[in-house]
């Protein structure tokens, strides 16, 4: 009787180690799970926001070289001076249409009449900052404009911001083609030094005028 009391208590003490064993080795591989999680997120989500950050940057490009159409095309159409224009130390724009000598008028926004054609560059969905632009320690606003005859006035440039990449627009005047080019920074600006970078990079994409 004593010996099976004995042997059944062995039994149960055996089986007691193997459970904490079980228990130890589970605990071990949720450590280690944890762990390999927080090395794959650490990895992702910097990777994630600049996928973002480009994104915003290409939508914002591409709006802004869609207005920039739109301007011409409108002064074309109506044979009135048309213009965009940013604003000083703002990421807003608007399309505006030459009312007079001297004045200028706002264009309705093509969905809602009631209101202006405004753009906020830093509000969603493009969330994207105006970084610079060669009319920068100017006090005035930054203006591309089209003629009656829809061609540019002079050369305009704006580099666009969002995150750690940049993008430059250029306008040119004589041949009235929108240049696109990554940037490394804001202190890039028209020099030889960003033209030569640009055809080694192949950073330069055109819009049709």
């Amino acid at each position: 009787m004593y010996a099976i009391s004995l042997q059944r208590a062995r039994s149960l003490l055996t089986l007691n180690l193997k459970a904490s064993r079980r228990d130890a080795t589970s605990l071990q591989e949720l450590v280690l799970v944890s762990v390999i999680i927080s090395i794959a997120a650490a990895l992702t989500v910097p990777r994630f926001s600049q996928v973002v950050a480009r994104q915003r940057l290409e939508s914002s490009v591409r709006r802004v070289g869609c207005d920039i159409q739109l301007a011409r095309q409108r002064a074309r159409t109506t044979s009135v001076s048309h213009r965009l224009r940013f604003q000083k130390n703002t990421s807003r724009y608007h399309i505006e249409q030459k009312t007079g000598k001297n004045t200028w008028t706002q264009v309705a926004d093509l969905n809602h009449a009631a209101s202006s054609y405004t753009v906020d560059l830093d509000k969603p969905p493009y969330q994207t900052t105006v970084s610079k632009t060669n009319k920068a320690g100017s006090l005035s606003d930054t203006l591309i404009v089209f003629d009656g005859y829809g061609e540019p006035q002079e050369d305009t440039w704006i580099i666009l911001q969002a995150g750690a990449f940049f993008k430059k627009i250029t306008l040119h005047g004589d041949t009235g083609i929108i240049d696109v080019a990554d940037v490394p920074s804001a202190s890039q600006t028209v020099g030889q030094g960003l033209q030569k970078q640009e055809k080694e990079n192949g950073g330069v994409g055109q819009l049709p005028g």
